[in-house]
Parts: C-alpha cells; sequence; structure tokens
C-alpha cells in the first residue's frame, strides 16, 4: 500500500489484517491498528503537486490485558521503527535506542497502551 498510491488510511486487526465491517458491528473490536499511507495523500500542493509524507503504524490496545499485534504485510512497509511508546514516562524507550520492526513481526502491547511505529523502507 504505502507506494502503490492505494488508500490513504487502513483500519486492521491486531493479526494485520484489514478490518471487515462486521468487525466494526460485533463489539468486539477492541485493540486495532490504524495505518497512515504518506504516499496515499489525495490532495495537491499548492503547485499542483502530489504530497508526500511519512506512513505511519498506530497500535491500540484500551483493553486491560495485553494484546500480540502481527505487523501487516510489506505491502505497508518492509521494516518500522519505534517513534512513541505509552508504556514509557518520556513515550521513548528509556534507552534511547530506536527498535526496528520487521513486516509481520509480533509486538506485544502493554495494557492501555499505544504505539507509534513509522515506516523506514
Amino acid at each position: 500500500m504505502r507506494g502503490t498510491g492505494a488508500e490513504d488510511i487502513a483500519w486492521l486487526t491486531p493479526a494485520g489484517e484489514p478490518m471487515a465491517d462486521q468487525e466494526w458491528t460485533s463489539g468486539h473490536a477492541h485493540a486495532l491498528s490504524v495505518f497512515l499511507n504518506g504516499a496515499g495523500i489525495p490532495e495537491a500542493d499548492a503547485q499542483g503537486h502530489r504530497i508526500r509524507d511519512d506512513s505511519f503504524l498506530l497500535m491500540v490496545n484500551p483493553t486491560g490485558q495485553e494484546q500480540a499485534f502481527t505487523l501487516p504485510g510489506a505491502d505497508y512497509g518492509r521494516c518500522w521503527s519505534d517513534c512513541l511508546d505509552t508504556t514509557h514516562p518520556t513515550g521513548a524507550d528509556p534507552s534511547g535506542a530506536a527498535r526496528t520492526h520487521r513486516s509481520q513481526e509480533v509486538l506485544t502491547l502493554a495494557p492501555h497502551a499505544l504505539r507509534l511505529l513509522t515506516a523506514t523502507s
């Protein structure tokens, strides 16, 4: 999706798959991911040029239990880097190291947490 000109936003299940209509109405759609496609921005700038930005993945776990999230397939991004993790008081890993992850990798989110990643390739 990142480079294909596809939609600018995609709603994903914790398994990294697009959410179906029935998942929105089932009452069980608690944890989810939101993909923001920097290559899918439909507006043009003031000079008429296509706008491109970074792509992001926001994982949301509003539940009281840990939740496993599978990063989406390589069409969304092959590698991801941590931007924000609300389980740390400063929002970042205390070691200061930027952690990278590959598509399809499984990450565990703490209860009542958000984690924001940016696509790096």
